[in-house]
């Protein structure tokens, strides 16, 4: 038995009442929450409402001398829990990974602190503190328990290492989300029908959230464990209720087991006064619980009267909620073929429509084959971007509800198999020790290579590098010192280390170069004022490849590593007197060809071209762009906005 099991909520609802004077009482726990919003946030990817990526600079020191870079990151499904829940309020945590993108710290005006590539492995998120909402529909008469990322109170990122840096790369993300429309930034936990005639029908309701009573001991595995609980004043209430006591209130979910599965995650409590109503009455207050695109019902399982009634059941799919294995994947391009499967009641679901398209690319999207689900990527060759964003989806006509179902999953195509972070890193001989970390889609046994400058201390898909203590161990000013690491398909991934013997004297600009394209160029220049006209300018590339004349740098046709050092030495009779360098970020892909400019919009009535007088018409319009070059790809689609300018 648990220590919160069915019998001992029962034996606490025998002192009395536990409803504060409320109707009804409704808790629904956090892991079928989240399958809810799991569900919403796959959804939102079978249109226009997913979240974009997110590109963009920010400071990461108040002082501003250390700036960050954040470009095309994708955040992942949110999670709820409910670490800053009181039952006194309605405040939870939703935390959001980060799937994919890159991140790049350097020196305000000056070179880089370190940069890397993100995948979902590597433990990088958002988290966002904020209040559950209750939205009631004008039409509809839904009442609505809502997350809006808008109304978040506290936005962090662990991105970077220093609390202030995670703040402020918390209030970039803040400000993006408010510019967003809402259907991009709003979930829905679930509904409560307030329509209807009898005394049970919910009127209104406040929205609490509470902790599971294990979860209150930090650093237990289920310390975020909760609920939210909803208070509800039915019709026959002559008011509301009280907000119940964070001490006394009961966890209404039982932790009871079978074979290591919770047997129960919603349970519904009705008042005393309201108890000896027919059956009928208390199952249309059952009934009035929904949830968002009816793909989850409240089954229940245990109905007990110790005082009150409690109903103890499960938030369980329902009969048309089709859902896709994997829901979520990462596959490098030109990699092996990969089953999709479509799920009905638990079971595998045949004669189903398959179908695959690309968000953020318009010839990547690689394969699926519409009967087996058997999806095929693009070469590496083929990929034309860093990373590709598939939306693939699972289509059959019900024949007894006659009713279409569909199910969507995201498949993130890449061309690497393989990350490692930080990717980039400069360290001064003696410097403080790196923390590399590793990641391969194959899940398999990391090897590393020991490096000739320094020692690494491997330890599974971590590895420490302490740079050496030694300057004369240098032959140059700046060395880099390639950390490799291979898993056991033989995919190898390389970082490096850019071991200087002193500070840079010499500014170059600009100090990092993001995702150079092959056999791709730019100008990189001195910034230094002071310098004697006659002074002797030497550019040479450290290490990466590529050439450089007169601080023109050409990246290689074919990198063989991914990022490339370029060094500018100043002499003055054949002194050196200034030094410097810039980094430059290869890319190994040859990216797909963009629009360039737009040479016609035009926008066309699809119905009528006159509007009523009071101007509350809605009429459908269709846009048409021509592009010169590339065509606009899904996210250019689903960015476009109708704006109302003023007189």
């Amino acid at each position: 038995m648990g220590s919160n099991s069915l019998d001992s909520i029962v034996e606490r609802m025998k002192q009395g009442s536990i409803t504060e004077r409320w109707g009804a009482v409704c808790a629904f726990d956090d892991a079928r929450l989240n399958r809810v919003l799991r569900q919403q946030w796959l959804e939102k990817y079978d249109g226009s409402n997913y979240t974009p990526v997110f590109s963009g600079k920010m400071n990461l020191s108040e002082s501003g001398t250390e700036q960050g870079e954040l470009t095309n990151i994708l955040l992942g499904k949110p999670l709820l829990s409910f670490k800053p829940a009181r039952m006194d309020n309605s405040r939870a945590l939703l935390t959001l990974s980060i799937l994919g993108g890159t991140f790049t710290a350097s020196i305000a005006g000056g070179g880089v602190l370190y940069s890397y590539s993100i995948t979902e492995a590597q433990g990088y998120t958002l988290e966002v503190e904020l209040d559950l909402s209750v939205v009631v529909g004008a039409v509809d008469r839904l009442g609505r328990v809502v997350l809006d990322l808008t109304k978040g109170t506290t936005f962090s990122c662990n991105l970077a290492a220093p609390a202030v840096s995670q703040k402020m790369i918390g209030a970039f993300f803040q400000e993006r989300f408010k510019a967003l429309p809402a259907t991009r930034q709003v979930y829905e936990l679930g509904m409560l029908n307030l329509k209807g005639g009898g005394d049970l029908t919910p009127e209104h309701f406040i929205i609490l959230t509470q902790r599971a009573p294990a979860a209150l001991t930090r650093d237990t595995l289920n310390e975020g464990e909760g609920a939210v609980v909803v208070m509800i004043k039915l019709r026959g209430n002559a008011m509301g209720g009280d907000i119940p006591s964070p001490e006394r209130f009961p966890y209404l979910i039982p932790d009871d087991e079978k074979d290591g599965v919770r047997l129960y995650s919603a349970t519904m409590v009705l008042n005393k006064d309201f108890v000896s109503r027919t059956s009928v009455e208390q199952e249309s207050l059952i009934t009035s619980l929904l949830f968002p695109g009816q793909k989850n019902v409240f089954e229940p399982l245990v109905r007990k009267i110790p005082h009150d009634m409690v109903v103890f059941g499960s938030l369980d799919p329902s009969t048309t909620s089709m859902t896709i294995e994997p829901g979520l994947h990462s596959l490098k391009a030109g990699g092996k073929p990969l089953q999709y499967k479509a799920y009905l009641n638990n079971a595998v679901q045949n004669g189903v429509a398959w179908s695959v398209r690309s968000l953020n690319t318009n010839n990547s999207a690689g394969v699926i084959d519409e009967r087996t689900g058997i999806y095929t990527p693009v070469s590496a060759a083929q990929i034309g971007s860093e990373s590709v964003r598939n939306i693939v989806t699972a289509t059959w006509f019900d024949p007894f509800s006659q009713q279409q179902l569909r199910a969507s999953a995201l498949l993130l195509v890449t061309p690497e198999a393989m990350s490692i972070s930080p990717s980039f890193v400069p360290r001064r001989v003696a410097g403080a020790p790196v923390t590399f970390v590793a990641t391969a889609l194959s899940g398999s046994i990391l090897t590393w290579t020991a490096p000739r400058y320094g020692t690494l201390v491997p330890n599974g898909n971590t590895a420490v590098y302490t740079p050496p203590a030694d300057l004369d161990q240098l032959q140059e000013q700046f060395v880099v010192q390639p950390i490799e690491v291979k898993d056991q398909a033989g995919e190898t991934v390389r970082a490096s280390v850019l071991l200087t013997k002193f500070a840079p004297t010499l500014d170059i600009d600009p100090p990092f170069v993001s995702n150079l394209a092959r056999s791709g160029t730019v100008q990189l220049s001195t910034t230094e004022s002071g310098i004697p006209p006659d002074a002797e300018y030497q550019w040479k590339v450290v290490d990466g490849g590529g050439s450089v004349t007169d601080g023109a740098y050409t990246a290689p046709a074919a990198p063989l590593s991914p990022f490339s050092v370029v060094k500018c030495d100043i002499y003055y009779m054949d002194f050196l007197i200034r030094s410097g360098y810039s980094v430059i970020k290869l890319s190994e892909i040859d990216p797909e060809p963009a629009w360039s400019a737009i040479s016609k919009f035009s926008l066309s009535s699809l119905r009528t071209k006159t509007t009523y007088n009071n101007g509350y018409q809605q009429i459908p319009v269709q846009a048409e762009i021509e592009t010169v070059g590339g065509r606009l790809n899904e996210d250019e689609k689903n960015s476009l906005l109708i704006l109302l300018r003023g007189n």
